[in-house]
């Protein structure tokens, strides 16, 4: 170009010989700064992730370390999952009419798996358990009989210096006496006997429902190999379905009924409360059942159901309370209850936190929308100025 440029002046610099006399140059054209250099792709979720993990694994020396180096890919795999599966969700539930049958769906399937996980304790469990009753009971009735022919004959060959006479059928019926006794012996100590019908099918389903709830199923533990490996696998697998289920139901049912609720700070505080009013109370109702049913004290039930109602497993000692299956099977309905009040409690909690980021961050979010909205603005092109050459050689811009 004729006009050499300078890095702190756009315009180029004309000089014209003294000896020369010229009338002013018109010279118009266009100023446009040029990039220095190539505009580069902005980066990607997954391009900043990988960076972020090179700089994590690498030592102060530059060498990458392997162990660090697996854990940050495995770490980007998780949250590349969690993304896409938040994401596939998100597009799944955007729908009306899924958001509406959502939580029939999810009812019948987590109904259709306890009555799966049901049918398969039944079928491990109880033909095998019936048949260790059967011989816990004919040991417990040998046991007895020889128990009792020993303490007679003790007490009858012992007594040499008393005038007793006593034939066979006297000895039979001192050893039924002694049997019986034995057995009462035995029932008064609440030994824990091995009881005919523990694995049934009502049995079955309300420990499939407890291993579910998560909180725990006392002693009852199933005793075949196949029984213990269904309950592991039974177990992954049902207990985000059961937790999914009642989320889901109190999201898409419960939730919505206290939108009006959560139109202000104050009554969204209210809402807390009155969910949390009828959370305690229905964990003391919960408690009045259990005394009702075992008789105990009211400590000890209040103490199992405040923890039942938070789904925490509790020690053997104080869970151990006898209760009828149709009782058991109440109680986890209740259990499950309480579940969905604290998720609903959650849920509010969660919303007052939205509103809250959501009202100090607005300011910073006008400001990202400005910024976002100055660059999909379309593109000007600059305008054209026309610049004056005097006499002396010296650049001017019209004004």
């Amino acid at each position: 170009s004729p006009f050499p440029q300078s890095k702190d002046n756009l315009l180029p610099s004309i000089r014209i010989p003294p000896n020369v006399s010229s009338p002013p140059i018109m010279v118009t054209y266009l100023i446009e700064k040029m990039p220095s250099e190539e505009v580069a792709p902005e980066p990607t979720e997954t391009d900043a992730l990988r960076s972020e993990d090179m700089d994590r694994t690498r030592e102060p020396g530059g060498r990458t370390r392997p162990l660090r180096a697996l854990a940050a890919h495995l770490e980007r795999a998780n949250k590349m999952l969690l993304e896409r599966l938040r994401r596939s969700t998100a597009t799944v539930f955007s729908s009306r009419l899924v958001r509406r049958l959502a939580p029939a769906l999810f009812v019948i399937a987590l109904i259709v798996y306890l009555f799966l996980g049901a049918a398969a304790f039944f079928f491990f469990e109880n033909y095998h358990h019936e048949a260790v009753v059967r011989r816990h009971q004919i040991n417990q009735g040998v046991g007895r009989r020889h128990y009792a022919r020993a303490i007679s004959s003790r007490i009858f060959n012992d007594t040499r210096n008393l005038l007793i006479i006593i034939d066979r059928e006297q000895t039979d019926r001192v050893h039924s006496i002694l049997v019986d006794s034995l057995k009462r012996y035995e029932d008064r100590l609440e030994l824990k006997q091995h009881v005919v019908g523990r694995w049934n099918l009502l049995n079955s389903f309300n420990y499939a429902y407890g291993l579910l709830l998560t909180i725990g199923h006392d002693s009852r533990i199933p005793e075949t190999t196949g029984g213990q490996v269904f309950s592991l696998i039974y177990t992954l697998l049902g207990v985000p379905l059961l937790f999914g289920t009642v989320f889901v139901v109190v999201r898409y049912l419960l939730f919505p009924l206290f939108t009006p609720l959560l139109s202000t700070s104050r009554r969204r505080s209210l809402a807390f409360f009155l969910v949390a009013s009828f959370l305690l109370l229905w964990t003391v109702l919960l408690s009045l059942f259990l005394y009702s049913v075992t008789g105990r004290d009211y400590w000890t039930a209040l103490y199992v159901a405040v923890f039942a109602s938070m789904t925490i497993q509790i020690n053997r000692g104080a869970s151990s309370i006898p209760l009828p299956p149709l009782c058991l099977l109440t109680v986890l309905l209740m259990v499950t209850v309480s579940l969905g009040l604290l998720i609903l409690l959650a849920l509010i909690l969660c919303d007052a936190y939205a509103k809250c980021c959501t009202r100090h961050g607005g300011s910073a979010a006008r400001h990202a929308d400005d910024a976002v909205a100055a660059v999909d603005a379309p593109y000007k092109p600059p305008p054209k100025v026309t610049v004056i050459v005097d006499e002396a050689g010296e650049s001017h811009i019209a004004k």
